[in-house]
């Protein structure tokens, strides 16, 4: 659904929402590649919020963003960054984080005096609005036992019985606590309503520490204090005993025997993992017995997190070997997002409805400055460009060295530093670029020519192709906004978060009715800031939204420098024997377009193309190409509604689908 949605682009607000989602997101865990030739900031392990925006303001100014082939390749990487995590188990699901607290009843009870019954009994729970059996556990797993499978109880309790914010444990009346190694100082219990997770809950016996919690005697504060603390922080054993007890538990299920027939290994990983998180405050050195540390190897599945199977393949499981279900899962998996992602969907435009399948023109302002300034600007980008796209391929060739899968404190160090070098590039090249031109308009102009012109198409330019689409939109974002402001929709849509949605135990879509405060959605009722109507709900990943129709205008801030002045007398220059390729015929036998050209054409603007036209009949369209050649100095816009005469056909193409003649102003 997700990727169908972002590789179609023909649902605004679904685009909308989603970008909402991202400039929130705080588990955003990396930005994949353009092309496999120039990286999109792959190791960028958070997709800044101000980058996004910027995307999301560019949909709101102009719908027709959504096929611009930047945005699009954003999107779509979005959506494989998600199918990505799937790789390493990062599946969504539907639940609920919340604060673990005690019996209330029961801490009121102590407080006054009173004997301590509490109102939760033995394995229930309390949270408003939650009723019957539920999966409860916390990050991260090491064992089976630490899943609680526990039934959520009903109050009248005036006190109690709107508390829907927090899950409450019983009183000392059972282990429940002890399961899931609570202290009730902050922690948090993800509750899951799940058919699947409570039918393959394992029971099992609560694996439980006497000694944990336990801190060493105080120190002296004192260099040699200092020094030992460091010292048992330079072991960190915790990736290893849980890569152990992964491989047991893996070849439990790849058996088909169930995960009680490791019990013996994985229960020892559970103890000396809490051992080892602990070692510091305990000062008790912590060591992996030699049985559980001899030769294993990491299951398959592990390589996408580490990202050294290429290089260390005979540390892991052998991809045919690889028999256990999440195995055979990945493996699926892998296949599915080569083949569905290998697609360049940039080029994929196939929406009926479509008026516009080029949007460089709506990101340039071409009227702020003279056609010799404006090739003057560009040349002088040229060098800052090069140097743009050689730095930024070090910088990509630096972050497909760091597996940003991996969650270790290393890699996420590795990540912040690599950050701070891609901030202080682009920084460089924004400074270097507005010595040039001060104007925002003008210079975010002169970028998109070069970024979707010269680099791209096949031009006498002296600029190298390639796939990168960035250029602009990292350097000079304010002046993109401003020059698509001048294109913006009236109409647009809105997208509005329905948050009293997300917290329920099921997901909704279809429509919800509002009325007087009170929303009714597939017989559910909640209480809404929404008017009163009518609203259709979708949800994206358990997050619930709807939009609506509204006229507004977008606040785009206008550059504050002058534009270069216009050398008005300079004028259009005369243009004799110009060369053009004729395409988009539209079925037009080539001999009936020159038929026509013979008795004048003229040059306008159909949609986003310049066009040739006898008088009000479209016969064709000049290809990208010929419209800003560089070596010629020409922008053939600022001969929109200019008379031309036909010179001569040069060519006409074999399959009579383009041709290419002379012309020249009258």
């Amino acid at each position: 659904m997700l990727q169908s949605q972002l590789k179609k682009s023909n649902n605004i607000g679904y685009v909308k929402a989603f970008l909402n989602m991202l400039a929130s997101d705080e588990d955003n865990e990396e930005q994949e590649d353009e092309d496999s030739a120039i990286e999109e900031e792959h190791a960028e392990n958070k997709e800044d919020e101000e980058y996004v925006n910027v995307i999301q303001k560019a949909i709101d100014l102009n719908h027709r963003m959504l096929f611009d082939l930047h945005i699009r390749n954003f999107l779509v990487n979005q959506a494989r960054r998600i199918w990505r995590g799937l790789l390493l188990g990062r599946a969504y699901i539907k639940g609920n984080y919340m604060y673990a607290a005690g019996d209330t009843i029961a801490f009121m009870e102590h407080a006054f005096g009173s004997d301590v019954i509490g109102f939760l009994g033995e394995n229930q729970l309390f949270c408003a609005g939650k009723k019957g059996e539920h999966i409860i556990l916390r990050n991260p797993l090491t064992h089976y036992s630490e899943v609680l499978k526990a039934e959520f109880t009903e109050s009248e309790n005036k006190y109690i019985k709107y508390l829907d914010n927090v899950c409450q444990f019983p009183a000392a009346c059972d282990l429940s606590m002890a399961r899931l190694n609570l202290d009730f100082d902050g922690d948090k219990v993800m509750v899951i309503n799940n058919p699947v997770m409570r039918r393959k809950h394992v029971p099992a016996d609560v694996i439980y520490d006497p000694g944990d919690k336990s801190t060493a005697d105080a120190l002296d504060y004192n260099i040699d204090s200092i020094l030992a603390y460091e010292l048992m922080n330079l072991d960190n054993l915790t990736g290893r005993v849980t890569n152990i007890d992964t491989y047991f538990s893996n070849k439990a299920m790849e058996r088909n025997e169930g995960l009680e027939s490791r019990d013996f290994e994985t229960t020892i990983c559970k103890y000396l993992q809490g051992q080892i998180i602990d070692s510091v405050k305990s000062m008790k050195k912590v060591s992996i017995p030699e049985e559980l540390n001899a030769v294993w190897k990491k299951p398959y599945f592990l390589h996408h997190k580490y990202g050294d199977y290429k290089t260390n393949p005979k540390a892991y499981q052998g991809r045919d070997d690889a028999k256990s279900p999440f195995n055979k899962f990945v493996i699926i998996l892998e296949n599915f997002i080569k083949d569905f992602f290998e697609i360049n969907f940039g080029d994929i435009i196939d929406i009926d409805y479509l008026d516009v399948q080029d949007t460089k023109t709506l990101l340039q302002d071409n009227s702020k400055c003279d056609s010799e300034t404006f090739y003057k600007i560009i040349r002088e980008l040229q060098p800052i460009y090069k140097e743009y796209i050689k730095q930024k391929e070090e910088l990509a060739k630096k972050g497909k060295g760091i597996n940003s899968l991996d969650k270790s404190d290393e890699i996420k160090e590795e990540l912040r530093q690599l950050n701070e070098e891609y901030k202080k590039f682009y920084d460089d090249i924004k400074s270097k670029c507005r010595e040039i031109c001060s104007n925002e308009s003008v210079l975010a102009s002169c970028c998109i020519e070069i970024t979707y012109n010269y680099t791209k198409n096949k031009n006498d330019s002296g600029f190298k192709r390639n796939q990168d689409y960035t250029f602009p939109w990292r350097i000079v974002p304010e002046g993109v906004l401003e020059n698509l402001k001048r294109h913006e929709d009236k109409n647009k849509i809105d997208v509005k978060e329905v948050r009293e949605l997300n917290h329920l135990e099921r997901e909704f879509k279809g429509q919800l009715k509002v009325k007087d405060g009170i929303g009714v959605i597939s017989d559910v009722q909640i209480k809404t800031s929404l008017k009163d109507g009518d609203y259709h709900v979708y949800n994206i990943l358990g997050q619930h939204f709807t939009d609506s129709d509204v006229e507004r205008e977008e606040a785009v801030k206008c550059t504050q420098s002058e534009a270069p002045p216009v050398n008005e007398d300079a004028g259009v220059k005369p243009l004799a024997d110009y060369t053009v390729k004729l395409i988009k015929l539209e079925g037009k036998a080539p001999e009936y377009l020159i038929e026509k050209m013979n008795l004048g054409l003229i040059l306008k603007m159909r949609n986003t193309d310049v066009a040739i036209y006898s008088e009000d009949e479209y016969l064709a369209s000049v290809r990208k190409e010929d419209v800003n050649p560089i070596g010629q100095a020409i922008r053939l816009t600022d001969y929109i509604n200019e008379e031309f005469s036909f010179d001569e056909v040069i060519e006409i193409s074999e399959s009579k689908k383009s041709l290419i003649i002379k012309m020249s102003t009258i």
